[in-house]
């Protein structure tokens, strides 16, 4: 706080002056616009947190009320933890961030596919201890590594020094994966509001989305200042969000039976294999997640390559996020709607021909068809959460759920690299046509298993 206040005071007087350092007093004002947009955001969502459970009467309210005071307290520091987990100061930069390091498409690729391969090392493992000895745990390791992982990335100039740095924010990120979801899930379990998962998530996501399009900007100009800082901040944020983490209540569970490390990993692999529809999910979302990843990843080259500033680019994460965030707000509309099946057709289709529009167009149009997947990743996650979280019995759920994250990192240690050789080989939009070409087989393979061989099986 004494730092903050210092660069507060240094800042006015900057302006006092007459702007000398007019970048770096825009960066501050900036930071102090963040500082207190976290400071509201977590008090509103606290007030709205409390009022959502006082609309419950009668006989419910008292069993929230001896029961599952705790739990339901766990939905407002959920939010207030997602929101900080969300901002991604790092994300807008992170490419252009590389690229100032001399790194190529190749070789940015290659480090995320080593991202990747020790996700699938570590996701299974860290997913059972979050089941066998607590979410809350998981997620306290999370943010103790997320940190020290991104103030390693911040300070990178050489390969080695980035591997090191993606080691750890890697292995931070499996002891969240899975456990999130799952300890929303599970504190809505504790106070009968499971079936409303989806819109609890969705709101969520809403909040995390605002929060990103509030990074977005703020990564935007603390980028003109010089592409560490943002990395600099998260890392920070990552300490703010352990001590949310520690004053989380663990949602019990029951346990049919205690079983060794190596026996529920092996069952809830079984489990997963053994029934149709979630297996199904599983696939359908592994790919679809390493779609929406690779296509991220090629945003800030591709905007760089239409002539648009870092600056702006930050504005039109802003926007996209914004736009994500009216999605996930509208998923529980959607899915009552679309259903499970219309869900599975029509989200590839829309990010499908997204894709090949982006690929063919090289104009500010292509912007347009940013902002359409991005309100439709919005509205994705929370609906193909809730059909996971649905089809898992509580004491597999984060391992399972880890099993989807390993999936996707399997599939993202491969393609990542083919798809960014291929950028730099022939070009970003023949690459980005070639992903949507193959996503479009795949996720049309998936989707007629569903409807041939799911449809009426047990979930």
């Amino acid at each position: 706080m004494t730092l903050y206040s210092g660069a507060l005071c240094a800042c006015t007087n900057n302006i006092l002056e007459g702007f000398p350092d007019f970048k770096i007093t825009l960066s501050v004002l900036i930071l102090h616009c963040f500082y207190t947009c976290i400071v509201r955001a977590e008090l509103f969502l606290f007030i709205f947190a409390s009022q959502n459970f006082k609309k419950d009467t009668g006989e419910q309210k008292m069993v929230y009320e001896i029961e599952s005071h705790a739990n339901s307290g766990n939905i407002y520091k959920f939010y207030i933890y997602f929101f900080l987990a969300r901002l991604n100061l790092w994300l807008p930069i992170y490419v252009l961030f590389l690229l100032g390091r001399n790194f190529s498409m190749t070789q940015i690729t290659l480090l995320d596919a080593v991202f990747w391969l020790v996700m699938v090392v570590f996701e299974v493992p860290t997913g059972a201890v979050a089941d066998k000895w607590g979410k809350k745990h998981s997620l306290i390791f999370s943010c103790i590594l997320t940190a020290g992982g991104l103030a390693f990335f911040g300070l990178a100039k050489t390969y080695v020094f980035v591997l090191l740095a993606y080691f750890l924010w890697a292995v931070g990120v499996t002891f969240e994966s899975g456990a999130l979801s799952a300890f929303l899930y599970d504190s809505l379990k504790k106070i009968g509001k499971e079936a409303e998962y989806s819109k609890f998530a969705g709101r969520g996501m809403s909040i995390a989305l605002i929060a990103s399009s509030i990074g977005s900007v703020t990564a935007g100009f603390l980028g003109g200042v010089f592409l560490a800082l943002p990395i600099f901040v998260s890392s920070v944020v990552a300490v703010v969000m352990l001590c949310i983490a520690l004053t989380f209540k663990e949602p019990e569970i029951e346990r049919k039976e205690k079983e060794s490390y190596f026996t529920h990993v092996k069952e809830s692999f079984g489990y997963s294999w053994k029934h149709p529809q979630l297996r199904t999910l599983l696939f359908f979302h592994a790919f679809t997640f390493s779609v929406l990843w690779i296509i991220g990843i090629f945003y800030q080259p591709y905007l760089k390559n239409l002539g648009i500033r870092v600056e702006i680019i930050g504005v039109i994460y802003l926007f996209a996020t914004l736009l994500a965030a009216a999605g996930a707000s509208l998923a529980s509309h959607f899915e009552s709607i679309a259903g499970e099946s219309g869900f599975l057709i029509s989200i590839p289709v829309i990010f499908v021909f997204s894709y090949l529009f982006m690929g063919f167009l090289h104009s500010l149009v292509a912007i347009s068809f940013i902002f359409a997947i991005s309100f439709f990743r919005g509205v994705y996650w929370p609906i193909i959460s809730k059909y996971l979280n649905e089809r898992i019995p509580s004491e597999r759920r984060v391992t399972i759920l880890s099993l989807a994250s390993l999936m996707y990192s399997v599939i993202m240690i491969p393609s990542e690299p083919v798809f960014g050789n291929l950028a730099d080989r022939f070009s970003l939009n023949t690459s980005i046509i070639i992903l949507a070409v193959v996503y479009g087989i795949i996720a049309s393979i998936i989707v007629g298993f569903w409807f041939t061989r799911c449809r009426k099986s047990d979930s």
